[in-house]
């Protein structure tokens, strides 16, 4: 497989059009369990220098802690890889309990693929932040979708599931659970 520009923006392409078709590709390229690692760990560091720069050339309103957040880098990428990590985990073992056969090392792989493209639509929204932040906004909603296109046909692949709408509503189910888990985590410290 030759690496190059147009490759890569057709990879890019067939991302959105065929995500199960670039999860195939990307899979049956069985790369070591480190190239995975590398690869995530490098687009946790661009999304967090993006989102930093992000709010330093926007500042949003937002919570006093969560700007806190946000003005420290190095808090951020703790925070970016973390949820990537909690992410990553959730793939691998929610699929498994589903009987899914998807091994570690391609989940890492295609978790950094969706999170570098995640990272290229991050790029244009800040361009677009300062030439027309309506179309920011709208790109936001935008990348949000293709987060969640992205995720269920790359799970769904990953460990064999043929009903992508399954995959779907497992992975809001899961974050449902997940969101109640951590309000009564949450209950539980401020009432106790």
């Amino acid at each position: 497989m030759q690496i190059n520009l147009s490759a890569l923006l057709a990879a890019l392409r067939l991302s959105v059009a065929d995500p199960r078709q670039i999860a195939r590709l990307l899979i049956s390229l069985r790369l070591p369990p480190l190239v995975g690692w590398t690869a995530l760990a490098l687009v946790v560091v661009l999304s967090a220098l993006l989102s930093a720069v992000a709010y330093l050339v926007f500042p949003a309103a937002m919570d006093p802690a969560m700007a806190a957040v946000f003005a420290s880098g190095f808090e951020l990428l703790l925070m970016q890889g973390m949820v990537m990590a909690v992410t990553l985990m959730l793939v691998q073992g929610v699929g498994r309990s589903f009987g899914g056969t998807g091994r570690f090392s391609d989940a890492l792989v295609l978790m950094a693929w969706i999170e570098g493209v995640l990272v290229l639509l991050q790029a244009v929204q800040m361009v677009l932040l300062l030439l027309a932040p309506p179309l920011a906004e709208a790109l936001g909603l935008i990348g949000i979708a293709l987060f969640l296109w992205l995720l269920t046909n790359f799970v769904a692949e990953l460990h064999g599931f043929r009903s992508a709408a399954k995959v779907f509503f497992t992975i809001l189910g899961t974050v449902l659970a997940l969101s109640f888990a951590a309000a009564f985590v949450m209950l539980g410290t401020i009432g106790g």
